[in-house]
């Protein structure tokens, strides 16, 4: 039930196919990890990546940019992410 909100959520806030943006709070050296993680989900390409590193280095920010088919590919992502020991948090 939970999942047929969050997909009814993307579609009438996102036009899919189409481009999504989220942010993955991660450890420093998890970076390549978790942008395999994401790079790997069929139909999901990564356009771009901005990644900024917080004050006293212990985390990193990354906004990746995406190209995706469908929300059922968003949802595909955060469920990668989602419990990856590298993950600290995945909006």
């Amino acid at each position: 039930m939970e999942r047929e909100r969050a997909l009814a959520l993307l579609r009438n806030t996102h036009e899919f196919p189409g481009s999504y943006e989220l942010r993955v709070v991660i450890h420093p050296h998890g970076r390549t990890t978790v942008l395999s993680l994401v790079a790997a989900v069929d139909r999901v390409n990564v356009h771009s990546v901005d990644e900024k590193a917080s004050a006293q280095g212990r985390y990193v920010s990354l906004r990746i940019s995406l190209a995706v088919a469908d929300a059922e590919d968003v949802l595909a992502v955060y469920d990668l992410l989602r419990g990856h020991p590298h993950v600290v948090m995945a909006l």
